[in-house]
């Protein structure tokens, strides 16, 4: 049997979380006009308190998405390389070297672009494919096997930026190069899906159809 006590304690909590639910319901009835505040049962308006906040976290993250693409040094709007002039892309754009020979692994045509296109500039839609790396995430992957995707290239100022992808497009990274002279790029580049991984890589404007490059661990071009 219950203490005069313990029926007071209860009735007390009892109050209180009506009082809150009341409040709730207020709150959420007032903030959305898409809200169905004519539900009367407990789980009703609960249903539509839940569907709110769903609502919420959307727009939050259209606001961060939208903070990032105002605020980007980059034309695409994504995440920006990190230091894409630091000393590690000098000291490596120092050591490695691209001769643009015909013997060259990006000579062939391998990109599936139609070889009676013409490009008279270097902007636009390119083929990528890269190695030196296995991808954890791409089963049976090794560093020696080439990762192909598309790419897109815009200048802006005398900066290149090359948006890539791979692995059906499920994988993605942007390159930000200095233009240096007429063929020379020299930058990095950032893993967009693993913002861990950024790399120095240097490239060469053989032609507006192919764009031989080099990163720390092999090889990354882009060709039409």
């Amino acid at each position: 049997m219950s203490s005069p006590g313990s029926l007071r304690f209860k009735t007390h909590n009892q109050i209180g979380l009506m009082k809150r639910r009341m409040i709730g319901r207020h709150l959420l009835c007032g903030a959305s006009s898409e809200i169905d505040c004519t539900a009367t049962s407990e789980i009703g308006w609960q249903r539509q308190l839940l569907i709110r906040f769903s609502q919420v976290q959307q727009q939050e993250h259209s606001m961060t998405a939208d903070t990032l693409n105002r605020s980007a040094r980059n034309p695409f709007g994504t995440m920006d390389v990190p230091e894409p002039n630091g000393a590690d892309v000098a000291e490596f754009a120092a050591l490695a070297v691209l001769h643009g020979l015909d013997d060259d692994a990006n000579a062939a045509a391998w990109s599936g672009f139609s070889q009676s296109a013409s490009f008279g500039q270097i902007e636009g839609p390119w083929a990528s494919r890269w190695n030196g790396g296995a991808d954890p995430t791409m089963a049976g992957d090794t560093p020696e096997a080439w990762k192909p995707g598309r790419a897109e290239l815009k200048l802006q100022d005398d900066r290149a930026y090359l948006l890539f992808d791979w692995d059906g497009g499920k994988r993605k990274g942007l390159i930000d190069a200095r233009r240096d002279g007429a063929t020379a790029l020299v930058g990095k580049y950032i893993n967009l899906t693993n913002p861990d991984i950024v790399r120095p890589w240097i490239g060469l404007i053989v032609s507006a159809s192919r764009i031989d490059g080099r990163w720390t661990g092999g090889r990354l071009d882009f060709r039409r």
